[in-house]
């Protein structure tokens, strides 16, 4: 069945990325991707099942304090996913907030944008729909800024927005490009 061939699939990878952790020791992690073989093995601890273990991993990461700015994102942004799982979802915005500092701060537009976006998530799960108006208008003026019909679809895709208030005082003032030129 795919259940089956899935579990077979995040064995594997949990293998390779004990082959990669070993390396890493020996020889470093790239210095441009200082916490490559912890969320690798995150994301194999979220797929096998077990966000506590991804949890963990990014927090001993985060307290350690020798990740870069990019680094310090990504293990917000695994914590983020292992405590929504785990059904802290007070938990997992603190962490999207975290994170979103630590990829301002580095200057990472791409990920700002996909944390917006789950920020959004999480605050209408909080019950906060006009907090997460705000996320989700942040998301989409990024992908505008960057002209990035992707990160509109994806910024779009996030629930349906069309129920939902919009925040005291908000414009619309359009996105500043025809959508419809996208998809022909």
């Amino acid at each position: 069945t795919v259940r089956n061939a899935d579990a077979i699939h995040v064995l594997e990878a949990g293998r390779i990325v004990d082959r990669a952790a070993a390396l890493a020791d020996e020889v470093g992690v790239p210095d441009w991707d200082d916490m490559c073989v912890v969320r690798t093995q995150g994301e194999v601890a979220l797929r096998s099942g077990d966000p506590a273990r991804a949890a963990r991993l990014a927090e001993e990461s985060l307290l350690g304090g020798s990740a870069t700015q990019r680094g310090e994102a990504r293990m917000w942004n695994l914590a983020a996913l292992a405590h929504a799982r785990l059904g802290d979802i007070h938990a997992a915005a603190r962490a999207l907030d975290h994170g979103l500092a630590a990829e301002e701060a580095a200057g990472l537009e791409t990920f700002m944008a996909a944390t917006h976006g789950n920020s959004a998530e999480v605050l209408m799960e909080l019950g906060d729909p006009e907090g997460a108006a705000r996320h989700q208008l942040a998301a989409l003026e990024l992908a505008r800024e960057a002209r990035s019909f992707e990160w509109v679809a994806e910024g779009l895709w996030s629930g349906n927005w069309s129920e939902r208030p919009e925040p005291a005082g908000w414009q619309c003032d359009g996105l500043g490009f025809d959508l419809d030129s996208c998809f022909t």
